[in-house]
């Protein structure tokens, strides 16, 4: 239950933890940022790989899964892009943002998004 609010929730902790952590260097001015990309839907998941080989991985596969990628690519750093779907079933539990619509690719019309 709630699989969309805890899934904001759980970007917005990461995020946070993101934003706490110091700058590595200095002289870089290298500090690691999270972009996140929120999507819902049915998806295939399970292991791939092979035990013989010693290599056996854990992936989600599908339409869902290759647009949160796509909403993941072009959200800037710190941002959580959310497809208008999902963001429906929120309930008003967050201050949401309208970005536009996007177009993806591979995908016939542009998407809704909210950060």
């Amino acid at each position: 239950p709630n699989h969309t609010e805890r899934a904001v929730k759980a970007c917005l902790a990461i995020r946070e933890k993101m934003n706490a952590i110091p700058e590595y260097s200095l002289k870089s001015h290298f500090k690691p940022q999270v972009s996140i990309g929120i999507n819902s839907g049915e998806m295939v998941s399970g292991n791939i790989g092979s035990k013989s080989l010693k290599r056996l991985d854990y992936t989600v596969i599908g339409d869902v899964v290759n647009v949160a990628s796509r909403l993941q690519n072009a959200a800037n750093p710190s941002q959580i892009l959310i497809l208008d779907k999902c963001a429906e079933n929120l309930s008003g539990s967050f201050a949401l943002n309208a970005v536009g619509e996007l177009a993806l690719k591979n995908k016939s019309n542009p998407v809704r998004v909210f950060e």
